[in-house]
């Protein structure tokens, strides 16, 4: 894990109730075939114990041993862990947290089993922001923006919360 978000996450859950944490990264895409794909997964707590969102820059059929998310955020145990060194991504200027033109994919609630899987074309490098909002520990709400070199221009965009979920994707994504 990141030391520098966990320790933050420590502190936060100490000094404060309530926290925010908001990154942007930019990533080295891995191509798969012809392409170059990143990919979202997902879930609520139902039927879990908890909740996770993880962003993959790296997609997860590449086979380099322990590829590792851009992001991954797990309520139990409550972690966000940023950008690890595997990861290909570093720090990167903020991008805007919009959905403005994507169309609507999916919305996942508790009322299901629910859990979701996007995967998207892109270029070779990607940046993606992530806005986390934390309490007590735990990841409460994030918001997710992928681009590609237009930053006016997103690629998917995701609101979840640990029993919602919703995915705004362009054409070249699938679920």
């Amino acid at each position: 894990m990141d030391v520098q978000v966990r320790l933050l996450l420590i502190l936060a859950a100490l000094a404060a109730p309530q926290t925010t944490v908001d990154r942007t990264l930019s990533c080295q895409v891995v191509q798969e075939g012809e392409a170059f794909v990143f990919s979202l997964q997902a879930s609520v707590t139902t039927p879990r114990t908890g909740a996770y969102l993880k962003f993959w820059p790296t997609p997860l059929s590449f086979d380099e041993p322990a590829v590792q998310p851009g992001l991954d955020v797990d309520t139990h145990p409550g972690t966000i862990t940023w950008a690890p060194p595997r990861s290909r991504c570093e720090p990167a200027k903020t991008i805007p947290l919009s959905h403005r033109g994507l169309e609507q994919d999916v919305v996942v609630t508790t009322h299901f089993v629910g859990s979701t899987y996007v995967v998207c074309h892109a270029a070779p490098h990607i940046r993606f922001r992530a806005r986390i909002s934390v309490a007590h520990g735990e990841a409460t709400h994030a918001q997710l923006v992928a681009v590609a070199d237009n930053p006016s221009k997103p690629i998917l965009y995701t609101d979840w919360t640990p029993s919602r979920i919703a995915v705004w994707i362009r054409p070249r994504c699938t679920d």
